[in-house]
This record gives C-alpha cells, sequence and structure tokens, in this order.
C-alpha cells in the first residue's frame, strides 16, 4: 500500500475511534470490534491520539477530553460522510448563473464544490484550500482564493489580508461553515480570526446559509461565537431533532433539512 492510502486509512480509522468514543464505546476490546482491527492497533491510535489532546486514556479505553474538540480536516472528511454530501446538493440547488459567490473552508463546503459542474460564468471565492482544488477544474467558474495565515487545523485562511481583500467584495450568495451552530448564539469556532472572516462575509452578501450537519447543532461549546448580524438560513440533514428544528424556527431562522 502507498504511504499517502496508509496515512489515509489510518486517519480515517483515527475518525471512526473517535465518533465512537464519543457514542459512548470507550473500552479498547469493543472498539477493536467494531472496526474489526486487533486491540494493538486500537491502543496505538488511542495513544496518538492522546497525545494530540484529542482523547484522555483511562482504564482499559479512553474519554473525550472535556470541553471543546476541533477536529482536523482530515478527521472532519472520514466523518458523516452522506449527510454532509446531502447538504452540499442541496446548498448547490440555490446557486445560478452569472452570480459571485463566497464558499467557506471545511468539508461540507468543499463538497458543494463538486456539485457545481454544468455552472456557467460563476465567480467563487473562498478560503479553504480544499473547496478551492474541488472548483479549479470547472470550466464554466471562476475561483478566486484569499490570501491570509493558513490555519493547520481546518485549511482555512484568516487574518488582516483576508479581511482587506473582503473588504472589497460583494457576494449574491455566501456558504459559510461552523464547528457548532446554535439558534440563539450563532456559529461557534475554535479561533477569533475565524468568525471575524464570517461575520464580515455575511456583513457582504446578499443572502448566506451556514452548512452543518445535525451533530454540530446544540451539542459544543467552542470558544467563540457569532450571532451575525442579518438573516440567515441554515442547511442541515435529516438526522436534526423535532424540537432543535423548532428552536431554530422560532427564532425565525429558516431551516433546509436535506434528507439521505
Amino acid at each position: 500500500m502507498e504511504p499517502g492510502s496508509v496515512r489515509n486509512e489510518t486517519s480515517a480509522r483515527h475518525a471512526r475511534v473517535i465518533s465512537l468514543i464519543e457514542s459512548g464505546v470507550t473500552q479498547v476490546g469493543d472498539i477493536a470490534e467494531t472496526l474489526q482491527v486487533s486491540p494493538s492497533t486500537i491502543r496505538r491510535d488511542l495513544t496518538h491520539l492522546t497525545r494530540s489532546g484529542r482523547l484522555m486514556r483511562t482504564y482499559g479505553g479512553a474519554v473525550i477530553q472535556s470541553g471543546f474538540l476541533e477536529r482536523s480536516i482530515d478527521d472532519s472528511a472520514a466523518i458523516r460522510f452522506h449527510a454532509k454530501k446531502a447538504i452540499a446538493v442541496a446548498a448547490a440547488e440555490f446557486v445560478d448563473d452569472d452570480q459571485v459567490i463566497f464558499i467557506d473552508a471545511g468539508t461540507t463546503c468543499a463538497g458543494m464544490g463538486t456539485q457545481l459542474h454544468g455552472k456557467h460564468n460563476l465567480t467563487v471565492m473562498t478560503r479553504g484550500l480544499e473547496t478551492a482544488r474541488t472548483l479549479v477544474s470547472m470550466p464554466g467558474v471562476t475561483v478566486m482564493m484569499l490570501g491570509g495565515t493558513l490555519l493547520r487545523m481546518s485549511h482555512g485562511i484568516v487574518g488582516p489580508l483576508t479581511q482587506l481583500a473582503l473588504e472589497r467584495m460583494r457576494f449574491d450568495i455566501a456558504f459559510l461553515g461552523a464547528d457548532a451552530v446554535d439558534p440563539v448564539s450563532g456559529l461557534g469556532e475554535p479561533t477569533l480570526e475565524e468568525t471575524l472572516v464570517k461575520e464580515q462575509v455575511a456583513a457582504v452578501s446578499t443572502e448566506v446559509f451556514v452548512l452543518a450537519d445535525s451533530t454540530k447543532i446544540s451539542g459544543t461549546y467552542p470558544p467563540v461565537w457569532t450571532a451575525l448580524d442579518d438573516p440567515w438560513r441554515l442547511i442541515t440533514d435529516s438526522d436534526i431533532s423535532a424540537s432543535v428544528l423548532s428552536q431554530f424556527r422560532s427564532t425565525g431562522i429558516e431551516v433546509v433539512v436535506a434528507p439521505y
């Protein structure tokens, strides 16, 4: 197996390990049986994930570190693929030819980029490396990449250069990602710089959509939040609970539910 394939397989397994532990499967033997690998492989995975700060080891297993856990772009890509694809397909339906749009960093936003084949005279600005890569080969799409500082975990770009470029832009539609979404607090992110970018993009966009799978809604608490000044809509998957859906709609936030 090629080295790159081994790394991808390991990253995908790490993401599944974290997902299992989050769901309550915390013992080495149970995780190994579920993933059909050896207990020694899982012990090595838990050691790596503990050293990187994502887990805390316990006797015979591990638990998620208390507080917010930011996933890397590789870990995120291995989680809830079908739900994210459904959200991406639903988001792309709101895009017309001859528009100028913004697509954020993140795996769901990058997935949306793959759904824009066949669009004509579409200009897309993005701050995400993966998003740009999905769009650059499309003949009907002009890709504009924001400059700035590249974040290691999300592969998103932030900073003064990013903000300076956005001061000169206007978007028909913006599609934003988020590490967490709440009907009152808005969008949650690990850093202030990321929330500032989202606020600035929303302020210069006619329409704003937030793309977030249902596991990011009202369940995690990143350190920085922005409620956004202007109205926005949420596109999520059909696993969203009826009670949470009602909370969003009661605050005036339109929710598009994408079945998968």
